[in-house]
C-alpha cells in the first residue's frame, strides 16, 4: 500500500503551516481523502502536487508567476478597494491560494470573475 501521510506530516515535509495544507485540501488544489474525518494524503498525490506547482520556486522571491496576480493587482484591474477582493476571496466569490501568508490568484479565477 501507497504511504499516506496527515496534514501535518505534509507541512513537516514542506517545511509550511499546517493551516495552509489544510486550505489546499479544502480547495480541492492537493488531493486527499477523509478516513475517520480525519485527512490523508497519498505520496504519489503530494509528489504530483510539488511537481505541478515547481515553476513557482524559480522565480524570484516574492515575485508571483505572470499567471497568478495579488489582491492589489485584481482589485486594479476590477478598479475596487483590495479589501473587498479580499473579502470575495474568504468567501468564495474569487477562488484563490493562500502560499507562504499571501493570496494568490489564477489567471482564470481573474478572467472568471470578470465575465460577471
Amino acid at each position: 500500500m501507497e504511504t499516506l501521510y496527515t496534514p501535518a506530516e505534509v507541512a513537516e515535509i514542506l517545511k509550511i503551516k499546517e493551516h495552509t495544507v489544510r486550505q489546499w485540501l479544502r480547495n480541492k488544489e492537493l488531493r486527499g481523502v477523509k478516513l475517520g474525518g480525519i485527512w490523508r494524503i497519498k505520496e504519489s498525490a503530494l509528489k504530483q502536487f510539488v511537481d505541478q506547482n515547481e515553476t513557482r520556486t524559480e522565480k524570484e522571491p516574492g515575485e508571483l508567476p505572470k499567471e497568478f496576480f495579488t489582491p492589489a493587482e485584481v482589485a486594479e484591474k476590477l478598479r475596487v478597494e483590495q479589501a473587498r477582493v479580499r473579502v470575495w476571496l474568504r468567501n468564495g466569490k474569487i477562488k484563490g491560494t493562500m502560499v507562504g501568508g499571501r493570496w494568490e490568484i489564477s489567471k482564470e479565477a481573474l478572467e472568471e470573475i470578470e465575465k460577471k
